[in-house]
């Protein structure tokens, strides 16, 4: 058999519930997870909610290039005619998961290799499906050598803080991901407003998918991201703010280049993921398309040497494998945040990749704990102030350098000789004399992005260590 299989379509009724499949299209799949079981078939169901309509088909595996999620039951027996078929309704709480293997229902017959279509009446209902496991808890691929498959799991880490008018928006993007194998697990910081009760909310409607730490004691921003990072366990983990919305295909395309890296580098190797930020307003109307382009930055300016003073991954973008987060932890009270003490452990470590396409919408609402702001002459012309006359700078840069002192008493070792040196200049930079220290930066290569940005370092580094407010 060649080519993709006949499906027959249905012949009347709305768009299918994935995809831009209309009356009348073949049908293809289209799941992310890629699948090469030698077994005889594999059955797939579409279904439209609506009318009620299903088209089912056997199709042969050695097809299906981009492969189907396996059922937790995969890993225990043959794969002949097991598979894991989503029933897609409008609405992701009513997703069911349905094998074909013992003890579970059949659907579609005898498995055979040939491909066929069957359609029912466009008023036919399907039996309630069997629910095997809940979406969003493995998946498998193929890792290692010789083709051996291992578990992959996905957590997505939110901290949470009085962020009432916004969660809502958010956890529905969540769930509304086009790769739903994931789980979220959720670290609320003592919020006083309405926060607890959305969380609680979702948890009650997904409790397989969502997964609440209450704590009663306030860490702040950093703490409560290091809170999270001591509770995640998966294989891959992405870190997400209270405030943004993802665009459905974040977590399928963040999680495609975090396996390439490990395909390439080994599973063992950290490795850190992010993407570009469509920035908004609270309203969510689109300011600027790449955050990238709207700051100023190079994010693929990520050696260790221009990291120090500067963080190009930003965090509610990136994912980090477990080999990274695993090194980073736990997170020292002198991080500036957790995701650039990961992106300088990356960099330290193992590997850094930019994805330059948008994944989130970047809610610009005046409360941010972390906001941008556009690279435009106003906003140089601020900055040119606050160098000249505020220590606002100076103690940025002053918590750059304790941030770089933890960065040497925990990874020293680990170091080249160009990113110690670097390092500890940083770490060490107000003990320098004041005409010192800006040149020392530049030899050793720990500079900003751009040169207005670096005369304003110089400015800063020239002021006297005793107005320094760290």
């Amino acid at each position: 058999m060649s080519g993709q299989p006949d499906v027959v379509a249905i012949e009347e009724g709305d768009p299918f519930r994935f995809g831009s499949l209309h009356a009348g299209v073949p049908c293809r799949s289209r799941a992310a997870v890629r699948a090469k079981q030698q077994s005889q078939s594999w059955i797939r169901q579409v279904g439209n909610r609506r009318d009620g309509a299903v088209a089912r088909a056997v199709v042969d595996d050695h097809q299906l290039e981009n492969g189907i999620g396996l059922g937790e039951d995969a890993l225990d027996g043959p794969p002949d005619r097991l598979a894991c078929i989503p029933d897609w309704n409008d609405d992701a709480e009513h997703r069911r998961w349905i094998s074909d293997g013992a003890g579970h229902e059949k659907v579609g017959g005898p498995a055979t290799s040939t491909p066929v279509a069957v359609l029912l009446g466009s008023r036919a209902r399907l039996p309630p499906p069997v629910r095997v496991r809940p979406p969003g808890r493995r998946t498998l691929f193929r890792g290692g050598r010789g083709g051996v498959t291992r578990r992959c799991t996905v957590e997505v880490a939110l901290a949470t803080f009085n962020c009432e008018s916004f969660l809502a928006d958010l956890l529905d993007s969540l769930l509304s991901q086009t790769h739903e194998d994931f789980t979220i697990l959720v670290a609320d910081d003592a919020s006083t407003d309405g926060t607890r009760a959305i969380v609680d909310s979702f948890v009650r409607r997904h409790p397989e998918r969502i997964r609440l730490l209450g704590y009663s004691e306030h860490a702040g921003y950093l703490g409560n991201f290091a809170r999270l990072i001591e509770a995640v366990s998966a294989d891959h983990v992405l870190f997400c703010d209270h405030d943004d919305v993802w665009l459905p295909n974040k977590i399928a395309l963040t999680l495609r280049q975090m396996q390439a890296l490990e395909q390439e580098y080994g599973a063992e190797r950290p490795a850190l993921v992010h993407t570009d930020l469509v920035v908004t307003d609270a309203a969510l109307r689109v300011v600027h398309p790449s955050y990238a382009s709207y700051a100023g930055l190079d994010p693929r300016q990520n050696r260790l040497e221009r990291l120090l003073l500067t963080n190009v991954a930003t965090g509610c973008t990136a994912m980090a494998n477990r080999a990274l987060y695993e090194r980073a932890r736990p997170i020292p009270p002198e991080a500036t945040w957790h995701d650039h003490w990961l992106a300088l452990t990356a960099a330290i470590h193992g590997n850094i990749r930019f994805v330059a396409e948008s994944t989130i919408l970047y809610r610009q609402h005046g409360a941010n704990e972390v906001g941008v702001a556009r690279w435009s002459t106003p906003a140089i012309a601020r900055r040119v102030c606050d160098t000249l006359f505020s220590s606002a700078k100076q103690a940025t840069v002053a918590r750059y350098s304790h941030q770089a002192g933890a960065l040497l008493d925990r990874f020293a070792i680990d170091m080249t000789e160009e990113q110690r040196a670097a390092t500890r200049v940083v770490a060490d930079l107000w003990s320098l004399k004041r005409r010192q220290r800006f040149r020392t930066l530049l030899r050793h290569g720990a500079l900003l992005q751009g040169a207005l940005r670096n005369l304003g370092l110089m400015a800063v580094t020239m002021r006297k260590a005793e107005h320094l407010q760290a």
